[in-house]
């Protein structure tokens, strides 16, 4: 276990069923429609 893997976990906790979670880079990269939920501060990072 390192900070990587807390990272790593804090993220796929902060989706909800069926969510995929993506950066703002990848967003831009995204060549599918996607819905924008707002940011959401994750405690800690």
């Amino acid at each position: 276990m390192g900070i990587d893997v807390q990272r790593a976990a804090r993220f796929g906790s902060a989706g909800h069923g069926g969510q995929v979670l993506l950066s703002l880079a990848a967003r831009n990269l995204a060549r599918v429609a996607v819905k924008d939920l707002g940011e959401h501060r994750l405690h800690g990072l």
